[in-house]
């Protein structure tokens, strides 16, 4: 344990962390970030969720397909992350929902070759996309 909330962290060593929001009565939140020299401090802000609103309702029928979530990164960090036409944030990147079937995510940051593919994200997965974005503008 490291704190309490609201809290600041200084002196970390670059590399990937996992951070875990924990409080009792309530669901505990990860979340994954990576500190580099081009991005060497992160803010990560958590919405708690009560314990009792995470419990199944059993008069509730379960949903067909869960949302699930997405992790997006690049090399360099701080690219354009765009899923299905619309824009969701900068790498590194956690989509913490995303339905599930076919999405495709384009990375693009400007001096860079745009990047893109096409993912199958199936329920309760979280997969990774990764890319290594190559110097030069043209496609």
């Amino acid at each position: 344990m490291r704190g309490k909330s609201p809290l600041a962290l200084r002196d970390l060593e670059l590399g990937t962390r996992t951070i875990v929001v924990a409080r009792p009565g309530y669901v505990s939140a990860e979340r994954r970030i990576t500190l580099t020299a081009d991005r060497p401090s992160r803010s990560v802000d958590v919405a708690m969720v009560s314990a009792t609103a995470a419990r199944p309702q059993p008069t509730r029928p379960a949903p067909a397909a869960a949302a699930t979530g997405l992790v997006v990164d690049s090399r360099p960090p701080g690219a354009s992350v765009t899923i299905d036409g619309a824009r969701r944030g900068t790498t590194p990147l956690t989509i913490e929902s995303l339905a599930p079937g076919p999405h495709t995510v384009l990375i693009e940051r400007p001096g860079y070759r745009p990047w893109s593919t096409t993912i199958n994200v199936k329920a309760g997965e979280r997969p990774r996309v990764a890319a290594s974005l190559l110097g030069g503008t043209e496609k």
